[in-house]
């Protein structure tokens, strides 16, 4: 009986910890936080990606190792937020 007192006790502390508008926002913000997250990596990517592609057309010789290894990078990158778009 005593423990049957007790889960009661703790379900109806659970019941009213869930219906706490506080808590909720807080879950709100967590989930909102969890969705962001992904988008906020993306955009990062494509201002380095934008970045290496005006670096990259500024060069005059195309077949630099510097001009590969940002083609490379562009390459790289356009893949990376291809992916995580879903």
């Amino acid at each position: 009986m005593v423990v049957d007192a007790k889960m009661e006790i703790t379900m109806k502390n659970f019941i009213e910890l869930e219906a706490d508008s506080e808590v909720q926002s807080e879950k709100a913000f967590l989930k909102e936080l969890r969705e962001g997250y992904p988008n906020a990596e993306i955009e990062k990517k494509k201002e380095q990606l934008k970045e290496y592609e005006e670096e990259y057309n500024q060069l005059k010789d195309k077949d630099s190792i510097k001009a590969q290894y940002l083609d490379s990078w562009v390459f790289v990158l356009k893949e990376e937020i291809e992916e995580m778009k879903f």
